[in-house]
């Protein structure tokens, strides 16, 4: 068996992983790359495999850097299933086709100036008719229960914990168990349930996004959050990603307001997609964490209050540029490099009383990162925006395990793995991972480059072991 990485090698974004044996070849997500042109330069790359040549891809969850090179694989010729939980399903139903029109959108305003300038036009990624075309070949999976994909390869979804329906990887292949382990959840994410461990593995692959630091007390990021709510003098600007982290927000915002903690201020979810997952995630309140399964039991509501406004036409977002006195304004895309956020820190971001808060991973080169890092102007929609209003960061908001919550995953299982694949970070951040891994546990690590390959030989055998592939 071979695995090849051909993205979130170095770097956060663009997961995908080619899985071959002799007669068989499977993607583990298919993601694109996101922040810089450069980085997205490279989901048009050409791949090194046929996608109507793959005999399945298996998703380990919704999110766009895993999932959005899908629609791509499906218009170039791939008919063949699409592994992902029930709830998986249902989010991608939203975020692919919303992907496929923001290519569009992308590709049109390209155009424009590139026919001014006689250039050759550009055709976009995908349409969203390719993305809708995409989810037909998407078959259910439940977790825990063992399939039987392709030919003889066993695979099996776990709970990651890291949005909903996220799910670490399980197969048994050729005489050898590869796990992957998705994205890793945060245990202290209120809403959903904490990673499940596995017993063991030959090999694993393992995120790394913060695995060079330690995330704050939730108790801290709800002080931090309700601070600078009671402090706020305008507009509070929060960019956010649309699936889980929004609903996290609004969970702890109507916390924070049942007990008193921040007055009762205008809430505006302005995102059709995160109004749209809201929904979604009411309909799974079964893989809920006990907490918010105790509160429902109590009938407080999960998402809901009377100053709470999901927003979902042009028009009543609009309205929003013209706010002055104190709101919340919660708006994607969490990185800021598109979507109605774009429009509210245009409007807001020059206006000392706002505030913008950054409750997210800023990938680099980002318009987030930069704001985060502390630029004096930015420019948006070819004009140089001042960046007055005051920006903070609540770094203990993630979905993501911190280095002490994966080192403890690893450390749960009951034989560890021969060698793990660092992958999914910056590449400080999977060397810092990486070390404390041998550290600690005495694991062979390995942090692969973009394309880099390796044969995985069968435990079977004897003892697992690697070898770099040609």
């Amino acid at each position: 068996m071979r695995i090849q990485f051909l993205g979130a090698a170095q770097t956060v974004t663009g997961s995908l992983y080619l899985l071959e044996t002799k007669k068989q070849r499977f993607l583990v997500d298919a993601g694109l790359f996101q922040g810089s042109q450069k980085a997205e330069k490279q989901n048009f790359r050409p791949l090194p495999f046929h996608p109507k040549h793959l005999d399945g891809i298996i998703l380990t969850h919704a999110h766009i850097d895993h999932s959005g090179l899908i629609p791509r694989m499906v218009a170039e010729g791939y008919r063949g299933p699409i592994y992902a939980t029930p709830a998986t399903i249902d989010l991608c139903r939203i975020v692919l086709p919303d992907s496929g029109s923001l290519h569009e959108e992308d590709c049109r305003f390209e155009n424009k100036w590139r026919k001014k300038c006689g250039k050759d036009l550009l055709v976009p990624l995908y349409t969203r008719q390719q993305a809708e075309m995409s989810l037909k070949y998407f078959e259910k999976l439940d977790y825990y229960k063992r399939h039987t994909i392709g030919r003889a390869v066993n695979l099996t979804f776990h709970d990651a914990g890291h949005i909903l329906g996220s799910a670490i990887v399980e197969l048994e292949i050729e005489g050898s168990k590869i796990v992957f382990s998705g994205d890793m959840g945060n245990r202290d994410n209120p809403i959903l349930r904490e990673p499940d461990l596995i017993d063991q593995t030959d090999y694993l692959v393992i995120e790394s996004t913060y695995g060079d630091r330690l995330h704050d007390d939730p108790a801290t990021r709800m002080e931090g959050l309700g601070e600078i709510i009671r402090g706020a003098q305008g507009p509070i600007i929060i960019p956010a990603f649309a699936v889980e982290r929004t609903q996290e927000l609004m969970y702890d915002i109507i916390r924070l307001q049942r007990d008193g903690k921040i007055p009762i201020l205008p809430i505006y979810v302005d995102s059709p997609m995160a109004v749209s997952a809201t929904e979604i995630f009411e309909r799974y309140q079964s893989v809920f964490g006990s907490e918010i399964r105790a509160a429902l039991k109590r009938g407080e509501p999960l998402f809901e209050t009377p100053n709470m406004h999901l927003i979902r036409s042009p028009e009543e977002s609009q309205r929003l540029n013209k706010l002055e006195s104190p709101a919340i304004i919660i708006s994607a895309s969490g990185m800021c490099e598109g979507g109605r956020i774009r429009h509210h820190l245009y409007h807001h971001l020059p206006q000392a009383q706002s505030t913008v808060v950054f409750v997210g991973f800023q990938a680099e080169r980002t318009l987030g990162r930069r704001l985060k890092e502390g630029v004096q102007s930015i420019t948006l929609f070819g004009e140089t925006v001042p960046v007055r209003a005051k920006v903070k960061s609540l770094d203990s908001y993630s979905a993501h395990a911190d280095y002490e919550g994966l080192i403890s995953w690893v450390r749960g299982m009951q034989q560890p793995p021969a060698y793990t694949f660092i992958t999914h970070g910056e590449l400080s951040s999977s060397q810092a991972l990486g070390k404390r891994m041998m550290d600690e546990l005495e694991i062979v690590t390995v942090i692969p480059a973009l394309g880099e390959l390796f044969e995985l030989l069968p435990a079977s055998s004897g003892t697992a072991r690697l070898e770099p592939a040609n």
